[in-house]
């Protein structure tokens, strides 16, 4: 039987990639508060793998550890970041708008992307998208605007961004993206200086851009 509170997992099994280092765990719970199917449990002031079947693999406990205790295949996520770097054209990581933490060392003097979900699937140029900016996943159709835009203001008033543009497909699902981003961009700090050089990209569905 592996143990799920140590640094060493298996990495046959993905109910088994999440771990605790529990030389770093100060059994803070942030874990525990941040899982949101009750993963964990700090026992005898560390944090514990309880319920490895339950975990989604969205990585809250990851982005919410404050000493990096949290280990991904038996790696720190520092490490697995690089790593994903390393072997494709992004970033950064995460890239879903929805798990990324506001105050993310990613965002320090960023070129914003805030991309459709789909964008990635049928835009043959989207690498070059992702070389040169911070790409951030959304989907307006699925996900409240309103936690879309109040996450975006955050992440704009929190972090020294450079510049902000959007890429939506040409279809109805994702006709209210450039609105949903040009209103957090209007109702950050930081308004004037990235509204006047926002930029929206609209991706054809055969593989174009207008």
């Amino acid at each position: 039987m592996v143990d799920l509170n140590t640094s060493h997992t298996s990495k046959s099994d993905p109910k088994e990639k999440i771990s605790i280092d529990l030389r770093k765990c100060m059994g803070c719970g942030s874990c525990v508060t941040a899982c949101p199917n009750g993963g964990f449990k700090v026992i005898n002031g560390k944090a514990r793998v309880i319920k490895k079947d339950f975990c989604d693999g969205l990585g809250f406990c990851i982005q919410n550890c404050p000493m990096g205790a949290i280990l991904y295949n038996g790696q720190p996520v520092g490490n697995v970041s690089k790593l994903i770097q390393q072997e494709t054209f992004i970033r950064n990581w995460p890239i879903k708008l929805h798990i990324v933490k506001e105050n993310h060392s990613q965002f320090n003097n960023a070129n914003l992307a805030i991309v459709a979900d789909c964008v990635p699937a049928i835009f043959r140029s989207f690498n070059e998208i992702a070389q040169n900016h911070t790409i951030l996943l959304i989907c307006p159709k699925i996900e409240s605007p309103k936690e879309i835009r109040e996450k975006l203001i955050s992440i704009i008033n929190e972090n020294t961004i450079q510049s902000v543009c959007s890429y939506n497909v040409d279809y109805i699902c994702c006709d209210s993206l450039p609105r949903i981003v040009k209103d957090a961009i209007r109702f950050s700090k930081k308004s004037e200086d990235l509204m006047a050089n926002y930029k929206h990209h609209v991706i054809c569905l055969f593989g174009s851009s207008k």
